[in-house]
């Protein structure tokens, strides 16, 4: 009995035993990057068939690489899409999609391998690193899978995998069979000033934010499907979009506040939600005092007001704030009101009709009039504040931002509305003997519903949303004598 116990035991044992090698055998994975749902995903060859391939009298068995491809989802058609194939050296071959069915991947000496006897020499690929697919040029990507780029001209999207192709350097073009291969060479890295022609800000994939003076930029780099910047080091987290062209970022005028209150000056912050650089520009002709004087900045992604407020009262981008989206609490870092106690100063801050951000300094709301809008009493409880010379002020109108959602930015509606704003600046500088900063939160753009009636919309880091006026007026030099 206990004979027959013992064989079974070591029966059972072997059983699992080779069960648990066949489940933990690992398959060879190939990498596939650039335009697909998830920008890079691991292959599995092993979930594949393989398929036996002769060439020259030698038999290989590998996968077909149109198998590969079905295995993840592309974001153009097939007939819309190209497959460029990287070797663990650089050198590349570029072909339509639609061919891939003719390349197999096959594995010699450990390493993956692509045999495609129908292709020119150069797509036979040895000792593959990554498989990209790069849609073509007409086709709309959407913009969580560009690099979106913002400048004088507009806006720029780059899809991933076109982004690859500004990494290398084509070297040739040949055919066969009717097939054409393409081949690419890696160049060195992308130096920015190179790719922009002026200083920008480079927005991350975590949120973080860097202003770039282009005379002292660092390079791009590609890795695994995404662009990455360089300096003496690499930045941990992936680029998403640059914007061009800029003078400072909304954040600035932290310190701004900062330093003027360390020398003891009073300081006015006024904050005219979604007023855009492009307005100001389209309407300064019949603006008084924002007219002029006013630099270009760059607003934060996404373009939203509890996103830039907490950046431009703490003086930090969204990924140290913590707030990266439509939600009300409080940063991860202290805020300008708390750093005015610290100093043993008083401060004041009048808001709309509701709380964006918590703050360490409890804002004072208004009700919104008949029409929806707080900018009266804003105004009013603001000239009621300045009457306690307070050592810092901080305003937030809201009207622009709310007429620009309903009636576009560039409408009749809208103008009126900064013109009724601006003449509440004008009146509480004329009652203010301090320095004077205006700094928007974010712009807006114009977009048409189904019905072609124009609204307007921001977040969605174009020129109009990006790009905000930036006042400063030292002190006194607004007061009209």
């Amino acid at each position: 009995m206990k004979r027959a116990l013992l064989i079974l035991t070591v029966v059972l044992l072997v059983i699992f035993a080779g069960c648990t090698n066949k489940e933990s055998e690992p398959g060879k994975y190939i990498t596939v990057n650039g335009d697909i749902e998830g920008v890079s995903v691991e292959v599995n060859l092993s979930d594949i068939s393989k398929e036996e391939i002769a060439i020259k009298d030698t038999l290989y068995k590998g996968v077909r690489l149109s198998k590969v491809l079905e295995k993840v989802s592309l974001l153009a058609p097939v007939d819309k899409s190209y497959v460029m194939i990287t070797a663990i050296d650089g050198v590349s071959a570029l072909i339509d999609a639609e061919t891939a069915n003719l390349c197999h991947v096959v594995e010699v000496e450990g390493v993956l391998n692509i045999k495609a006897p129908e292709h020119p020499r150069v797509v036979g690929i040895k000792h593959v690193l990554e498989i990209t697919i790069v849609a073509h040029e007409d086709v709309e990507i959407s913009d969580e899978n560009s690099l979106k780029i913002v400048d004088q001209e507009g806006d720029r999207r780059i899809s991933f995998g076109n982004c690859k192709l500004l990494m290398f350097e084509k070297s040739g073009e040949s055919r066969q069979n009717g097939n054409l291969a393409v081949k690419y060479v890696k160049k060195a890295p992308l130096k920015a000033e190179e790719f922009i022609g002026d200083d920008f800000v480079l927005y991350f994939d975590n949120y973080d934010m860097l202003k770039v003076d282009r005379d002292y930029a660092g390079v791009f780099v590609w890795e695994n499907g995404r662009i990455y910047y360089e300096t003496d080091e690499r930045y941990d987290s992936p680029v998403t979009g640059i914007v061009t062209g800029v003078d400072t970022v909304i954040f600035d005028a932290f310190d701004m506040m900062k330093i003027l209150l360390d020398k003891n000056e009073m300081v006015m912050f006024i904050l005219p939600d979604g007023l855009s650089y492009e307005q100001v520009e389209y309407y300064k002709d019949n603006l008084t005092i924002l007219s002029g004087n006013y630099k270009k900045a760059a607003s934060v992604n996404p373009a939203i007001s509890n996103v830039a407020l907490a950046a431009i009262i703490t003086g930090q981008s969204p990924f140290a704030t913590g707030i990266t989206k439509r939600e009300v609490k409080a940063p991860n870092v202290k805020d300008i009101f708390e750093y005015v106690v610290s100093k043993g100063k008083t401060a004041s801050y009048i808001e709309g009709n509701s709380v964006l951000v918590v703050t360490s300094e409890k804002p004072k709301l208004n009700v919104a009039n008949s029409e929806g809008y707080t900018d009266k009493g804003v105004f009013e409880t603001a000239m009621y504040e300045l009457g306690k010379n307070p050592d810092f002020l901080f305003i937030h109108f809201h009207g622009i931002d709310d007429v620009n959602h309903e009636y576009s930015p560039l409408s009749e509606e809208a103008k009126q509305k900064i013109y009724e704003i601006e003449g509440y600046i004008k009146e509480l500088v004329k009652n203010f003997y301090g320095h004077v900063i205006i700094v928007p939160d974010h712009g807006a753009v114009t977009i048409e519903d189904t019905d072609g009636t124009k609204r307007g919309k921001h977040s969605l880091f174009k020129y109009g949303d990006m790009y905000v006026p930036f006042y400063y007026f030292e002190r006194g030099s607004l007061i009209e004598e």
